[in-house]
């Protein structure tokens, strides 16, 4: 192979894949990054408060990076609808999620969810909770984005 290269120095837990060109091979990073999508309500009722609206265990580690909510139907009028996510009975946002109203997604709120604990361990209870808002709203999903620790 023409395209091997002479040293390996900083290429370390990086894979190997044939170039977009197909003149060669590369050395990349894999992107491993994952999302927990957690539904919380079904997509014709609309949603009420709660602080275990669902929950789940983790089956390993996972250091979160990014928070989001989506709704299928918006809330008009009211208070902004409010997410929170807890860890063992302990919220992990110091900032909690927000969807606007009239919005569909919390990306467009206008204060982002800010993640006070980032790492939840294996085997943790995460609970999910609908804090505050809920005027017609339906259709909810919350997600958490990371990476296996």
């Amino acid at each position: 192979l023409s395209d091997t290269p002479s040293t390996y120095v900083g290429q370390a837990l990086k894979s190997v894949r044939v170039k977009n060109d197909e003149t060669g091979v590369e050395f990349v990073l894999e992107d491993k990054t994952e999302a927990i999508i957690v539904p919380i309500s079904d997509l014709v009722t609309n949603l009420s408060t709660g602080i275990t609206k669902a929950f789940f265990t983790l089956p390993y580690s996972f250091t979160l990076s990014a928070v989001k909510a989506n709704l299928l139907v918006t809330q008009t009028a009211g208070t902004a609808i409010t997410f929170d996510i807890y860890k063992n009975g302990t919220s992990i946002l110091s900032t909690k999620i927000t969807i606007d109203n009239s919005e569909t997604s919390s990306l467009t709120a206008s204060v982002p969810p800010v993640i006070s604990t980032t790492l939840l361990e294996a085997d943790s209870i995460i609970t999910i909770g609908v804090t505050i808002g809920t005027a017609g709203a339906k259709g909810g999903v919350v997600t958490l984005i990371g990476e296996k620790s």
